[in-house]
C-alpha cells in the first residue's frame, strides 16, 4: 500500500466548501491520506454568478489559482479543486422575471492540465429573494437577510439557503459534496474519460 501524502489544493477558505473536500476525499483511496491547502483566491467573475457559463468559470479559476499557489508555495498539489456556487435561468422569458431561478454549485477538479466538472442539484429560488438579487445587486445571502428568512451573515459557510428551504433535508454541505463527488467520476473511471 503507498502511504504517501495526497497534496490537494483548494481555491476558498469557506469553513463549509473545505469541510465538503475533507470529507469527500476520504471516500476516495488515492486521497483518504491528504494534506489539505485552502487558499483565498479570486474567482474572477464577482460575488454573485448569474448563469451557468460564469459559475464554471468562477469555478476552473479558483482551482487554477490554487494550483499555482501551492506551486509558488513549494507544495505542489496532486490536485486542485474549485468551488463556485451560483444562479442560473431554467426557462428564461419576460414573463418569469423573478421565478425559474435556480442555485447549484459547480466543482472542478484541476490536475494542472486538465478539468473535470461536476455540478450538484439545483433548487429553486423564492421569487422575492430573487428580485433582490437582479434589482438590487445582492448576492443570494444578502438578499436571504433581507428578505427575513435568516438573520446569519455567515449563511453560506452554514446550512446554506437550499438547508432552509429543506427544513435540513439537504443542506449546503451536502449539496457541496454532491457535486465533488461528480468531478471526481473521471479520476475513477480514466479508461472512459
Amino acid at each position: 500500500m503507498d502511504n504517501s501524502i495526497a497534496v490537494i489544493a483548494i481555491g476558498t477558505t469557506n469553513k463549509c466548501k473545505v469541510k465538503a473536500v475533507e470529507e469527500t476525499a476520504a471516500l476516495y483511496t488515492q486521497f483518504q491520506n491528504n494534506r489539505i491547502l485552502s487558499y483565498k483566491v479570486d474567482s474572477g467573475v464577482g460575488e454573485q454568478p448569474l448563469d451557468m457559463e460564469t459559475i464554471v468559470k468562477g469555478s476552473k479559476t479558483r482551482a487554477e489559482n490554487a494550483m499555482r499557489l501551492s506551486v509558488d508555495g513549494g507544495d505542489k498539489a496532486m490536485i486542485a479543486i474549485g468551488i463556485e456556487s451560483g444562479l442560473y435561468c431554467l426557462n428564461p422569458s419576460p414573463s418569469n422575471k423573478y421565478s425559474g431561478w435556480f442555485d447549484t454549485c459547480v466543482c472542478t477538479v484541476y490536475d494542472g492540465t486538465t478539468h473535470y466538472l461536476g455540478t450538484s442539484c439545483s433548487f429553486e429560488i423564492p421569487p422575492a429573494m430573487m428580485k433582490d438579487v437582479l434589482e438590487n445587486g445582492q448576492d443570494l445571502s444578502q438578499a436571504c437577510n433581507n428578505c427575513g428568512i435568516t438573520s446569519n451573515k455567515d449563511l453560506g459557510q452554514a446550512e446554506g439557503l437550499i438547508g432552509i428551504l429543506t427544513g435540513g433535508r439537504v443542506t449546503r454541505l451536502d449539496y457541496t459534496k454532491q457535486g465533488l463527488m461528480c468531478c471526481f467520476i473521471p479520476l475513477e473511471n480514466k479508461s472512459w474519460f
